[in-house]
């Protein structure tokens, strides 16, 4: 009972507020004030909304942009690969095979992510040192 009482309430709150925003069966928003309607006046609301997006980078910032973003997921999974092995090795004490490979894993997964980091730093400043341009 109570359910049903619920659900006729929402639904004649749900009337209420889609009669509010219909007039004359076509959708209406009021965005003027005091008359400030013109394609000018949206154009500066519009733009003032959007001033936080960057438009003057070059290809190359956005490719940065996207290793920076490789180079991190690179990282989380590595620490996952990290834990999974560190796990093993925990889980296998008695097996000294599984433990070498799961030290094997833990050590190539750091020499990976050193590779990786200074293969990074080297582009960096070589960028650095001779220019982007």
């Amino acid at each position: 009972m109570l359910f049903i009482f619920i659900t006729i309430w929402f639904q004649q709150q749900a009337q209420a507020s889609l009669s509010d925003f219909l007039d004359n069966g076509r959708p209406h928003v009021n965005i003027c004030q005091d008359d400030e309607c013109g394609v000018i006046v949206g154009v500066e609301k519009v733009w003032e909304n959007l001033k936080w997006v960057v438009v003057n980078r070059t290809a190359s910032e956005y490719v940065q942009d996207v290793i920076i973003f490789l180079i991190g997921f690179l990282s989380l999974i590595a620490v996952i690969y990290i834990i999974y092995a560190w796990f093993n090795i925990m889980i296998w004490s008695g097996d000294e095979e599984k433990i070498k490979k799961s030290k094997s894993t833990i050590f190539y997964v750091i020499i990976g992510l050193l590779i990786i980091y200074f293969a990074y730093t080297l582009v960096a400043f070589v960028f650095d040192v001779f220019g982007t341009n």
